[in-house]
């Protein structure tokens, strides 16, 4: 009997063929790439033999990561996105972005200046390392440039 968030077994089997396919091709030990994304041995195994029938959101988050690729390609692969979301310009992830941004702007106001431009380099440093795994760095350089120049400008209190 199939339950409401089962995701249907040709769906499995194909998602568990391509993670180990791929885990295959850069050469990732099983246990090796379990660790690298931060992901349980059993779970990984059940992933990759089509037996998981709940498939975590987040698992996958990590998996693409792990590989580089855009965990939007392993949604698509078992139905967590349709094909029209796919191929949107990220309009969730871009909501996500700026309301994130809004309220780390909130924070950051509210620190002394040393600290604002301390906090802002971190924020950069780690947004565009997120932005390199994710391929998506090119797209979001505009908001990179704008941090770069606040920091460069000083913010203004």
């Amino acid at each position: 009997m199939k339950k409401k968030f089962d995701v249907p077994e040709e769906k499995r089997r194909k998602l568990g063929e391509f993670i180990k396919k791929l885990r295959l091709e850069k050469k990732y030990g099983f246990n090796q790439f379990a660790l690298k994304a931060q992901i349980n041995v059993a779970d990984l195994n059940r992933l990759e033999k089509g037996e998981k029938k709940k498939i975590n959101a987040y698992q996958l988050m990590n998996i693409a990561s792990a590989f580089k690729i855009d965990y939007k390609k392993l949604y698509k692969m078992i139905g967590y996105m349709e094909k029209e979301d796919f191929n949107t310009k990220n309009e969730i992830e871009k909501v996500n972005e700026n309301t994130e941004l809004s309220v780390f702007t909130e924070l950051v106001n509210s620190l002394p200046k040393d600290d604002m431009k301390k906090m802002l380099q971190e924020y950069l440093e780690k947004k565009e390392l997120e932005a390199y795994k994710n391929g998506t760095f090119e797209e979001k350089k505009e908001h990179f440039d704008l941090i770069k120049k606040a920091i460069e400008n000083g913010v203004e209190e």
